[in-house]
């Protein structure tokens, strides 16, 4: 796995409650049972590999089943452009 997959499965286990993230010993198969979408206040420093949508796409259709609205402050995220990625 690469350090931006791996910081948003942290993200999402953040935002959750019993969620549980398996990854094999050379990162190629990952296992994760969902836990609840808990919401509330969560402040996550992203790797800065992707840029800030890599990680809003996978959050943003999760935030309003959340017990608690959420308030997501994202830091170390970039635009994407600081390393071009191919479009």
């Amino acid at each position: 796995m690469k350090e931006h997959e791996t910081s948003f499965l942290n993200l999402i286990d953040q935002m959750t409650n019993g969620t549980k993230i398996d990854i094999n010993d050379s990162g190629t198969q990952v296992r994760l049972i969902p836990g609840v979408i808990m919401g509330g206040e969560i402040e996550f420093e992203c790797d800065n590999g992707k840029g800030i949508g890599y990680f809003l796409e996978g959050i943003l259709p999760l935030a309003p089943f959340g017990k608690d609205p959420l308030k997501l402050v994202l830091k170390g995220v970039t635009d994407g452009y600081e390393n071009v990625e191919p479009r």
